[in-house]
């Protein structure tokens, strides 16, 4: 296994960690929102707040998700195709847009795939001299 395939299994699997992670804090946070508004009576002021918000929060859910699929792709990209200059290029790019559809909480898992998408571009193969 190369350097940069290293990087990026560890990087992904962070990745993964982190989008399932929000996924379910904000899942919570939302149904614990429900809850709290049901037991009382609200007030129609009360309950036009408590919409904006959850339609406030949707756009960075399906974000999140996307970000959970992108980072599947990455990890079977690493193992998959096996140029790896054309790896590189789909490890920075992906990496980029995972990151900013997160709102920059996939910072980490993108400190881990820069490297590895930049040593990826600079892999060369090594070559057997004959005797």
């Amino acid at each position: 296994m190369e350097t940069y395939q290293v990087l990026s299994l560890i990087g992904c699997i962070f990745g993964i960690l982190l989008t399932i992670g929000l996924l379910l804090l904000e899942g919570f946070l939302l149904g614990t929102s429900d809850v709290l508004l049901n037991m009382t009576k609200p007030t129609e002021q009360e309950r036009t707040i408590h919409e904006a918000t959850k339609s406030s929060v949707s756009p960075f859910l399906a974000g999140t998700a996307i970000a959970f699929f992108l980072y599947i792709v990455l990890l079977v990209i690493t193992f998959v195709v096996k140029r790896a200059k054309l790896t590189g290029i789909l490890l920075l790019v992906l990496g980029v847009i995972a990151m900013a559809i997160t709102n920059f909480w996939g910072i980490i898992p993108f400190a881990l795939l820069l490297p590895a998408g930049i040593v990826a571009l600079r892999y060369k193969p090594e070559t057997v001299k004959p005797i």
